[in-house]
């Protein structure tokens, strides 16, 4: 054993290296992960036999792997007829003798010490949730930097254990959640079908006039809806934008029609450039980023006020800016706006911005919010142009 050699750090011993061959591992092997742990001290102390211990259904403890380093042999104890019998028997027998003299020491925390013959044992419970014991042998008693250097790496795995576990525990229920996801997009499907359908047959008989107006943004909110149901169901990590020239007076205009009821009924006017302007974008995903910033604005808009959005068309760049007449952002605002569920807005679930930022960014763009020296609040986007080809 080499008790006078400087206490080893994590990468000595590839410790971290273990951890990083397991982080993406969907499942959590814990024999496995045990067995390699145990090797990594039987290659530091230079051991000659150690084991795996796990309780069984009658809460005995079992030996599950024997390590016999002297031959560099081991073995699963299911097919214990190609074990080392000597290594085997001799460390049940060990196993057994201190099960039944210190049972209790078992369940204690930290690394537990026994003399058994010629033998300096040693064992810790690597995992409490799953009850993993590792145990090995030496010939001579750890120096104190070895017991130290040991418990170190026995806690760091013990908090890997419970970490793993609750990754685990968290992937199975987001697991659970997406298969709920799956089957209410399946179910909203049909009565969404079913709407289009008699919203078209009602476009095509209603006369000129309102009922085209409210049916056409009627039909608008629906595709949306068929958007967003399907981007769940398709959902496989992050919505990539499906980029293509769209026209941006023409998105707006979409956006405004949507709010017209909202507008007639407090004498909101909503201004934007009459003139059209090619931009480079997820046209679905766009139509959402100014649905949320026209809503907020609508929302903290005193009735009978003008919401302005202007645009700019720079050589590599489009500056887009909506300004509206309300009170204006607060310092917690500025901060915390774009952040999830925070929300000033009565029954607001704080998504909106929040999503609004994040399709932005995903176009390589920004949006930021600032304060009027006049009064009100402006929001500004930036998105990037390539040449058109």
């Amino acid at each position: 054993m080499q008790v006078d050699q400087p206490p080893l750090e994590l990468e000595s011993v590839d410790l971290h290296a273990f951890l990083g061959r397991h982080q993406s591992s969907s499942g959590l092997d814990l024999n496995q992960h045990c067995q390699e742990f145990l090797d990594l001290i039987a290659n530091y102390l230079s051991l000659s036999i150690g084991g795996i211990l796990r309780r069984d259904l009658d809460n005995r403890l079992q030996i599950t792997t024997v390590k016999d380093y002297s031959n560099g042999y081991s073995q699963q104890e299911e097919d214990s007829r190609s074990i080392s019998s000597k290594s085997h028997c001799y460390l049940s027998n060990i196993v057994s003798q201190l099960v039944q003299k210190y049972a209790d020491r078992f369940e204690r925390q930290g690394l537990q010490h026994w003399v058994c013959q010629e033998w300096q044992v040693y064992s810790s419970r690597l995992h409490w949730h799953h009850d993993q014991h590792v145990l090995f042998l030496t010939q001579h008693p750890l120096s104190a930097q070895d017991w130290q250097w040991i418990e170190r790496q026995i806690l760091l795995m013990s908090d890997y254990f419970d970490l793993h576990l609750a990754f685990s525990q968290q992937r199975a229920a987001l697991l659970a959640k997406q298969q709920h996801i799956h089957r209410t997009t399946h179910q909203l499907g049909t009565p969404l079908s079913l709407i289009t359908l008699y919203a078209d047959m009602l476009r095509v008989k209603a006369s000129e006039g309102v009922f085209q107006d409210y049916l056409g943004p009627l039909q608008q909110a629906v595709k949306q809806l068929h958007h967003h149901l399907q981007d769940l169901v398709d959902d496989d990590g992050e919505d990539i934008p499906t980029t293509e020239y769209c026209d941006l007076r023409g998105l707006i205009a979409e956006n405004v029609q949507a709010f017209q009821p909202r507008l007639q009924s407090r004498k909101i006017a909503i201004h934007y450039p009459q003139v059209s302007a090619e931009v480079c974008v997820d046209r679905w995903q766009m139509l959402q980023v100014f649905d949320n910033l026209l809503s907020n604005a609508l929302h903290f808009s005193p009735d009978g006020s003008q919401i302005i959005l202007t645009w700019q068309q720079f050589q590599t760049e489009f500056l887009i800016e909506v300004r509206d007449q309300g009170p204006g952002l607060s310092p917690e605002d500025l901060c915390c706006m774009f952040s999830p569920y925070y929300s000033r807005r009565q029954g607001g679930r704080g998504l909106g911005l929040a999503i609004a930022q994040q399709i932005v960014c995903r176009h390589q763009g920004r949006l930021w919010a600032s304060n009027l020296p006049e009064g009100g609040a402006q929001f500004s986007i930036s998105l990037p142009q390539a040449p058109k080809t």
